[in-house]
């Protein structure tokens, strides 16, 4: 069973990563073991915690735990630190951790394992915990309501978020200005996108821009669905969506931007949409915050944000979100739940703002001047949150993945038409989903 488990989440994450702001452009690597944590440990309580961190957000991790370790001298935490890698390569590390024995009290995963963990009785019900608490109640509260949803399995939560990007599109200001058209700031439809996306797409060859670009994975293109109110699969993520008409509808549109208007190009899973933008090769990219910081460090200024156009009164906006939870088994539940307390505090998530990484996941967080300074309209994330609907991240993922490419890249390149691409990808998925049972 573990192997298959292992075969399934193997893939699970391409963008996810991206959009949860963790280990993007990063080489492979980890850190075991915090000074603080090796002395004087005979007599202390030890907490061991796996994370998945750049640099960056490894700093604002340790920070935490410091804190932590400072307000409970009778704990010390032992941080293994994860780098450059999928949050399916991610899992695949941990299942073999749990494995040997050396499960960590605190493992931080973002939804593309939380029901993996679940599934297998790996992570800790924090229900009675949080009532428990005084503060607890508080702490929820704070929290926005669909970044705890996720987490939250047969009734029971099981993580408490760290960081949370949405999908909204990234828009030249200077193209829209020399073209003369209004940056849709209100909002606009899938018929505005599509006339506008055409206008700014110009030239030939290699000189060529485009007017939209984006990457062939599911969770660049699960947006679209969303936005006409549907989706790859149904909404408890145990069967396929794609028999729905507004997906079959969702693909023809997609399709039209490629090969009937040429306004965008063929997606690929090595295209890299960020890049295109940020050189002004395409005009338009939907993704998260976390561009931000690089955009500023690369002198590329002429970028703000507006909603994902529309096409259903049913629309949704697709985000991905990162978490703590506690190991089912861990010796020290409660000093866990501290711990896990500090690593999702306001404290850190100031720091989180600041880094331009990631979209606040506290609604007292809403106005902080570190995360509202990242472009002029940076607020259209956190409000979008309210609209927001997790990114698909079934047990499954692998199959969804392979199976969705597969369908789009057989009405991109014309070898089915899409009504029989979308019907065989239905019929291949729901299969999948019938394998699992």
């Amino acid at each position: 069973m573990k192997k298959k488990i292992i075969s399934i989440i193997l893939t699970s994450a391409m963008v996810f990563s991206a959009l949860c702001g963790c280990g993007s452009n990063q080489d492979q690597s980890t850190a075991d073991g915090n000074a603080a944590g090796q002395a004087s440990s005979d007599d202390k309580i030890v907490l061991s915690v796996s994370v998945m961190a750049n640099e960056e957000e490894k700093k604002i991790f340790e920070d935490a735990i410091d804190r932590f370790e400072t307000a409970h001298p009778d704990c010390t935490v032992d941080a293994s630190y994860t780098s450059g890698s999928t949050w399916g390569e991610y899992c695949d590390k941990l299942l073999i951790q749990i494995g040997s024995g050396e499960a960590p009290d605190v493992i931080h995963v973002a939804i593309e394992g939380t029901q993996m963990l679940v599934k297998n009785n790996v992570l800790l019900p924090l229900d009675d915990m949080i009532a428990a608490d005084p503060d607890g109640q508080a702490m929820l509260d704070d929290f926005v309501d669909a970044t705890t949803d996720v987490f939250t399995i047969d009734g029971k939560l099981y993580e408490l978020p760290t960081d949370c990007n949405d999908a909204v599109v990234h828009v030249n200001t200077k193209m829209f200005q020399d073209a003369g058209i209004e940056i849709p700031y209100d909002g606009w439809t899938w018929d505005e996108f599509r006339s506008i996306a055409k206008q700014l797409t110009t030239g030939e060859g290699d000189s060529k821009v485009y007017g939209f670009a984006t990457s062939l994975a599911p969770s660049w293109l699960a947006g679209w669905f969303m936005s006409n109110g549907s989706d790859y699969i149904n909404s408890d993520w145990t069967d396929s969506n794609l028999s729905d008409p507004k997906a079959l509808e969702t693909v023809e549109f997609l399709n039209n931007l490629v090969n009937e208007d040429k306004s965008m190009p063929v997606p690929e899973t090595t295209t890299d949409a960020t890049s295109l933008f940020a050189a002004g090769r395409v005009a338009m990219i939907a993704t998260g915050i976390w561009p931000f910081p690089s955009y500023r460090a690369n002198g590329f200024e002429d970028v703000d944000v507006v909603p994902m156009p529309t096409n259903s009164e049913d629309a949704k906006v697709g985000f991905g979100v990162g978490g703590v939870g506690i190991y089912s088994k861990s010796k020290h539940p409660q000093e866990a739940y501290e711990l896990m307390k500090e690593l999702t505090s306001v404290e850190t998530g100031k720091a989180k703002c600041a880094s331009g990484t990631c979209v606040p996941v506290r609604y007292s967080l809403s106005g902080e001047e570190s995360y509202l300074s990242q472009c002029p309209n940076a607020k259209l994330f956190f409000d979008s949150l309210e609209n927001g609907k997790a990114l698909p991240s079934p047990m499954n993922y692998s199959d969804l993945e392979r199976i969705t490419n597969s369908m789009f890249s057989a009405v991109f390149s014309g070898a089915s038409p899409a009504q029989e691409a979308v019907t065989n990808a239905d019929t291949e998925l729901k299969q999948s989903f019938a394998n699992l049972k």
